[in-house]
Formats: structure tokens, C-alpha cells, sequence
């Protein structure tokens, strides 16, 4: 299932107003040696070819206001079926990239829940003593529905281009995304923070 429409059926589950989706990062590492990075391509992996675009494009947007070189691997790269490591290779050294942000997705997790009526007391007008009275009796009832929460999990690497090595891993958690967009804005703003606190790109 691609993410995009991993992030749609997300959408659809859920039944009340959102203020838009939370985002969370776990599982954080960090090389003990790290430099900051100048110039970076980014990897939407196994994704669909508008779900990469979406993803590349919002990523390399944030980092493009912190003044870095980005661009999106579709640019340089098939935008649709798996790459070769020669190809991938490739591309980083022509393009003269040091750094390389691969996503990828790992889990859609729902479960559904249910929330029980709940009462209230009708507020009654002030006209009178016992029409007041009288309606400070009346209850009224919310039925209780079935909520389902909707979590995505991704997992962000970053490599050195010059020496392949690992340098920066994470989880992220997007909990109750209403649209792909929002819930791509999400994660990729959670993430810039993070990488401007370990100093790997600089502050916007």
C-alpha cells in the first residue's frame, strides 16, 4: 500500500474535526562525530510516485530556507520502480551531494475505540423562578460512538555520501493524520527542529 493512500484511508477514519496531526519522534541516534551538512538529496523510498513528490518536495523546501543545497531524488532520479545501489551511487557523485536523507515507511497502526455516552443538564433560560427550576432537571444525552486512531510510523536515515556511514536515525509517529499533506508537513517539520538541535543543519 502506498503512502499515499496509507495517509487517505487515515483521513477517512476519522470522525470528528481535527486541529491537524501530532507528530513524535523515537529511537532518535546520532553519530558521536558529526559535521553539519551543506548540500543534501532526499529519498521518499517505496513510496508512490505522487507520494515522493510530496514528501521530496516539502523536505527539500524546509531545507532550502536554512540556505542549503537540496533536491529531490525524483530530479535526478526514476520516479517510479526501485533503484539500483550503481544508479543511487551515481547520482550522489555527480550531483556532489555529502549527505543523503532516505524515508522510508514501516507500520499503519489502527485501533478503534469506544467512547461512552456522556450527560449533561440543559441550561434553562431566566424568565421565571419555575421554568429555571423545572429545566435545571432536564438531561440530555450524547450517544457514544466508535473512534479510530490512526497512527504512521516512519523511519528517517542519513547517510555521508563520502563513506556511506550511518549518521542520523529516527522513528517518527503521526498520530490521526487528516491529509497526506498535513501529515508530511508534520513529520518533516519535527524532524528540521531536531536537526537543528544536533547541528546538522542550521536554524531557519
Amino acid at each position: 500500500m502506498t503512502w499515499t493512500r496509507i495517509l487517505l484511508a487515515a483521513a477517512v477514519a476519522l470522525t470528528l474535526t481535527s486541529c491537524g496531526p501530532k507528530t513524535r519522534l523515537s529511537a532518535v541516534w546520532v553519530a558521536e562525530v558529526t559535521q553539519p551538512m551543506e548540500s543534501v538529496i532526499i529519498l521518499a523510498i517505496d513510496a508512490s510516485p505522487a507520494g515522493r513528490r510530496k514528501y521530496e518536495d516539502a523536505f527539500v523546501a524546509t531545507l532550502q530556507e536554512r540556505g542549503m543545497k537540496a533536491v529531490q531524488s525524483y530530479m535526478v532520479l526514476p520516479l517510479d520502480g526501485e533503484l539500483s545501489e550503481d544508479v543511487l551511487r551515481a547520482a550522489i557523485v555527480q550531483g556532489g551531494y555529502d549527505s543523503a536523507i532516505a524515508t522510508r515507511l514501516l507500520a499503519i497502526d489502527q485501533n478503534q475505540v469506544y467512547v461512552p455516552p456522556t450527560e449533561y443538564v440543559t441550561m434553562g433560560g431566566y424568565g421565571g423562578l419555575y421554568g429555571y427550576y423545572g429545566r435545571g432537571y432536564a438531561v440530555q444525552q450524547t450517544p457514544g460512538y466508535i473512534k479510530t486512531n490512526t497512527t504512521v510510523r516512519l523511519e528517517t536515515h542519513i547517510y555521508d555520501a563520502d563513506s556511506e556511514k550511518l549518521i542520523w536515525a529516527a522513528h517518527s509517529d503521526t498520530f490521526d493524520p487528516d491529509t497526506p499533506g498535513a501529515a508530511i508537513k508534520s513529520v518533516v517539520s519535527l524532524i528540521a527542529v531536531r536537526l537543528e538541535n544536533d547541528r546538522l543543519i542550521p536554524k531557519k
